[in-house]
């Protein structure tokens, strides 16, 4: 019983077994699966896309190849002097541009024949005929996949008897840019219906920057145009009643002679005009009458107008320091100059350092990188503060140091001076003309024609932006101001690829007035200089801008003296006399 009992047990265990078996697959082995097969057809069907693409490729390039050829060969079966293009050089009846339809997909064929001087037999004068064959250049464009492809053959022809052409010459284009350098692949559209037939053709600069059309028709009415992508153009001009005398004109081919002509482009540019006010000058002074203006003496006093060492003749200390107040402008532009006076009698010195506020009052040096020497003490003046950061010093003070090393001499230090600018301001809608040097004619009263002249207006904030404009010298003439410094100078030259900011610094005009340019010895602007001038009950100062001009207007008929002081140039003075709006230059000297 208990055997029986026991193969029923182990029956029953051996089906449950079974069942365990037999369970079907998993969740997560069908989602593998079904990823492992979803694999497989992406990779079939990106190789199916692939196939495809590569053989549509392949059927287009073959069916530009075939276009080609057979255009060729029909161009190869024509007498030597019917090949040519409609309104080509050499003229024939073969279209320029024509579109095909072939296998149900578009196809443009350009046709570009040109006469070859060979060197074999010489080269333009030194032959007798400089169209010696003919070079036929077959391009079959076409869109595959929103992208226009090209393929192209090229092949010669050339007469079966000796050459010969009557009544032609050539016709030499040379494109060059501003620094006369060749310009490789501009455009070149000539037309002519003047001629035996007429002529309308477009091809490229090679890499020389030339393209001739030997046979070209001898006659006048050659009409050029140049142009390329981010140039500016150049081309003939026809007469008309606007521009009765057009320069170039339309150019003329001699027979069995050369017409060479240059065109000249380069990259384009823009101007960006500025007007804005002649800045207001500030400055901290101290002519050291008293102690006001000093916020620390360390071993000095104030005697006689001067800052000088403590003590008396036969005991003057060795060393001191006096410290001004803070100069904190409420409107501060940008710094300019310091500059001081002083009496060093042998065996004393004076120094100066800048402190700039790092937060909360506390002063510290400004470090060398900015003003140099400035931790060994400043000997020199004037001292140009023009590149310091505004923002970051925007509060400055003056600490300076005496030293005697004889107990019965003191420096004494008279005076200083720290100048500054205030903001600039612009100076809205403002109404101008801007006029190219280059002319393009003259009207019928031998009045230039100029290629670019506009009339515009600064806006609200005082500024235009030009857009894009070629290289050239342009007259820039503001009608309601007079302009006391134009930086850079003017006449404005624009040179090519330069986005220029032109700057107007603008004044009213006064009966009289002195416009002052400063230059170095070797001719560039002295900026941040300080000019003083003295005349009659005037005694006034000025610093030079950004391109070295000061202006001072409203002043009386008069001779006036002028000095200036520069950091690095030695003083310089002079006497101006000023009768109406006077403009006068001077150099200094190293």
């Amino acid at each position: 019983m208990l055997l029986i009992l026991g193969k029923k047990f182990s029956s029953v265990r051996t089906k449950q077994n079974m069942v365990t078996q037999n369970k079907g697959i998993s969740l997560v082995e069908m989602l593998v699966g079904i990823s492992i097969i979803s694999m497989v057809f992406v990779i079939l069907f990106a190789s199916f896309q692939s196939m495809l693409t590569f053989a549509e490729r392949n059927r287009l390039r073959a069916n530009a190849l075939m276009l080609a050829n057979e255009h060729i060969e029909v161009i190869r079966a024509l007498p030597f002097d019917s090949i040519g293009t409609v309104a080509g050089l050499p003229s024939g009846t073969i279209p320029q541009l024509e579109t095909i339809t072939y296998g149900n997909h578009a196809y443009t064929r350009r046709t570009f024949i040109q006469y070859v001087d060979d060197p074999a037999d010489g080269l333009g004068v030194a032959d007798t005929l400089t169209a010696d064959y003919k070079r036929v250049k077959v391009e079959i464009g076409y869109v595959f996949r929103g992208a226009t492809q090209t393929f192209s053959l090229v092949t010669t022809m050339a007469p079966k008897s000796q050459e010969s052409l009557a009544g032609a010459g050539i016709l030499r284009i040379n494109v060059v840019d501003a620094t006369n350098d060749p310009v490789p692949i501009a455009s070149v559209h000539i037309l002519n219906t003047t001629v035996a037939t007429s002529v309308d053709i477009s091809t490229f600069t090679n890499a020389d920057g030339t393209i001739s059309f030997p046979g070209a028709w001898a006659g006048g009415g050659y009409e050029i145009y140049i142009s390329k992508s981010g140039y500016s153009s150049a081309q003939t001009y026809i007469s008309d009643v606007a521009n009765p005398n057009p320069t170039p004109s339309p150019y003329n081919v001699a027979e069995n002679s050369i017409t060479e002509v240059f065109f000249k482009i380069d990259l384009l540019s823009s101007i960006h005009l500025l007007t804005r006010l002649w800045p207001v000058r500030g400055r901290f002074f101290d002519n050291m009458n008293d102690s006001s203006q000093l916020s620390l003496l360390t071993d000095t006093e104030i005697v006689g107008g001067a800052l000088t060492l403590g003590g008396i003749a036969g005991s003057y200390n060795t060393s001191g320091k006096g410290t001004s107040v803070p100069i904190s402008p409420a409107s501060l532009g940008e710094w300019l100059l310091f500059s001081y006076d002083a009496i060093t009698p042998p065996n004393t010195s004076v120094s100066f350092q800048i402190e700039y506020d790092t937060g909360g009052g506390v002063f510290a040096l400004i470090p060398d990188t900015d003003i140099p020497n400035n931790s060994t003490g400043l000997a020199t003046s004037p001292i140009d503060l023009g590149g310091l950061d505004t923002t970051t010093y925007s509060s400055l003070r003056i600490v300076s140091t005496l030293t005697s090393s004889d107990s019965v001499s003191t420096p004494e230090i008279l005076e200083y001076t720290l100048s500054y600018h205030e903001p600039v301001v612009p100076v809205a809608n403002v109404p101008f003309t801007l006029t190219s040097g280059t002319t393009i004619g003259t009207d019928a009263s031998s009045n230039p024609i100029y290629k670019y002249a506009t009339s515009g207006q600064t806006d609200a904030t005082g500024e235009w932006l030009s857009g894009d404009m070629e290289f050239d010298s342009y007259e820039l003439i503001v009608p309601s101001h007079h302009v006391a410094e134009a930086c850079p100078s003017l006449p404005l030259i624009l040179e090519p690829d330069t986005d220029l900011e032109q700057i107007l610094t603008l004044t009213p005009a006064t009966a009289h007035s002195l416009s002052l340019q400063v230059t170095s010895p070797l001719g560039s602007a002295v900026a941040r200089a300080e000019v003083r001038i003295v005349g009659g009950s005037l005694d006034t100062v000025r610093s030079t801008g950004s391109c070295g001009t000061a202006y001072f207007p409203a002043l009386s008929e008069d001779s006036f003296n002028v000095s200036i002081k520069a950091p690095g140039f030695a003083p310089f003075t002079t006497t101006i006399a000023v009768s109406g709006q006077v403009e006068s230059s001077v150099t200094l000297s190293y």
